[in-house]
């Protein structure tokens, strides 16, 4: 598995009503950057998953939910996940889900239950449901993460989106995939443990570059790797970036995204010269507890290129400085990859778009790659066209906080 590989297989959830549930007031709550008009952002959403399916098999979230339902096990699993273990709610929901039809238990479990008012104190409650709304369910990539062949539940920052994680676990694992619930688990034992997807990027199988910020701790990098070399046989090299702790750059996608063989989209501000991030490369041997080699660097930049990986920027928003901040909070960086050197980005970023163009790619946009999509990926999954950058509609995504690799989470890729 890696950032670029050929894309294979993914999970993708179109927002729908539970978008809806989020009010002005509680936007800022559910980590949204600002309410958002359901059909905008299914229509935009639509397009891309479509566009995803020219290259890929795409699972679609609320399916593996409704074949969980059901299943003879299907409510007991899915009320476990959504009540986080709390027996009254648990059992709550299993008595609701009796005689529910898989649909409408896969229903429940998106749009949240509210709690029946029985007394006056329920009315006032603040907290009006036995189980939440997911309107964040869409972006797939925060609340888990696959690295070479296991699945990672992510130990995720905020409280309001556990249930959240519970659910993708459970998805995941409907589809075949062996999914690691510690890092969650640590996380409800010590507060110190968070790591969400959006943060966790793949460059080959012996390397990862993970981000520090405001939504993954240096325990959770910690525990993550851990993790993985206790089952290696070779080194694990982690380059952990530190970012600034800002809704700007909540992920390390958000300014950095691996778009094909020694090329990163980034934030340049960030990147290079006097405001860049510092990074750290850290040298884990294979085993449990083993002693780790961690050397510091000015930049991401330079860490590569201490590992002998070095990356060319293509800046995103060109090089004016307001049009780079303009773009990089617009998601120009959050951008996905369906095979090297072909790649996903929002429409809606135009100096991004020049400046991969300037780079080489081809820039055409999705409404292209639909109508002749044998131009672009063959019938047996052979990416025919050389480096392209595919333009999606994403005005409205963008606002709900994040951009194609935030709605993707790839299961299966091709070696690079």
């Amino acid at each position: 598995m890696s950032e670029t590989g050929r894309l294979r297989r993914v999970l993708v959830h179109e927002p729908g009503a539970e978008v809806e549930e989020m009010t002005p007031s509680t936007a800022q709550e559910l980590l949204y950057n600002d309410i958002v008009p359901v059909e905008s952002v299914r229509r935009e959403h639509r397009e891309l998953h479509q566009v995803l399916r020219v290259f890929a098999e795409v699972v679609e979230v609320s399916a593996v939910l409704e074949d969980i339902a059901a299943k003879p096990t299907g409510t007991a699993i899915l009320s476990a996940a959504l009540s986080c273990n709390d027996p009254v709610s648990r059992d709550r929901l299993l008595e609701r889900w009796h005689t529910a039809s898989p649909r409408s238990i896969r229903d429940d479990c998106i749009l949240g239950v509210t709690r029946d008012s029985i007394r006056l104190k329920d009315v006032y409650a603040v907290n009006r449901y036995l189980t939440p709304p997911l309107p964040n369910l869409y972006f797939t990539r925060d609340s888990a993460f696959v690295v070479h062949d296991r699945a990672y539940r992510s130990a995720m920052a905020g409280r309001v989106r556990e249930a959240e994680a519970a659910i993708m676990a459970e998805v995941l694992s409907a589809l075949g995939e062996t999914v690691d619930s510690e890092l969650a688990a640590g996380a409800r034992l010590d507060g110190s443990v968070r790591l969400e997807g959006g943060d966790v990027l793949i460059l080959d199988e012996n390397t990862l570059v993970i981000g520090v910020g405001e939504r993954t701790s240096p325990e959770g990098v910690d525990a993550l790797i851990e993790s993985l070399v206790a089952g290696r046989d070779t080194p694990l090299t982690v380059v952990a970036v530190d970012l600034p702790r800002s809704r700007a750059t909540i992920h390390l996608d958000m300014i950095a995204t691996f778009i094909g063989p020694g090329e990163l989209l980034g934030y340049a501000p960030l990147l290079t010269g006097s405001q860049a991030r510092k990074a750290f490369t850290i040298t884990a041997p294979p085993g449990y507890g083993t002693s780790w080699t961690i050397r510091e660097h000015e930049s991401l930049p330079a860490a590569l290129a201490d590992i002998g990986r070095p990356h060319t920027i293509i800046p995103c928003g060109g090089k004016r400085t307001i049009t780079q901040e303009r773009e990089q909070w617009f998601s120009a960086c959050n951008s996905v990859a369906v095979g090297p050197q072909t790649v996903v980005v929002y429409k809606n970023n135009p100096r991004t778009l020049e400046v991969l163009n300037d780079s080489g790619y081809a820039v055409v946009t999705g409404g292209e790659v639909l109508e002749r999509p044998g131009d672009f990926c063959s019938v047996d999954g052979q990416i025919r066209s050389g480096p392209t950058a595919i333009a999606v509609e994403g005005v409205e995504l963008a606002r709900g906080g994040g951009g194609p690799r935030c709605m993707t989470l790839p299961i299966e890729r091709e070696p690079v």
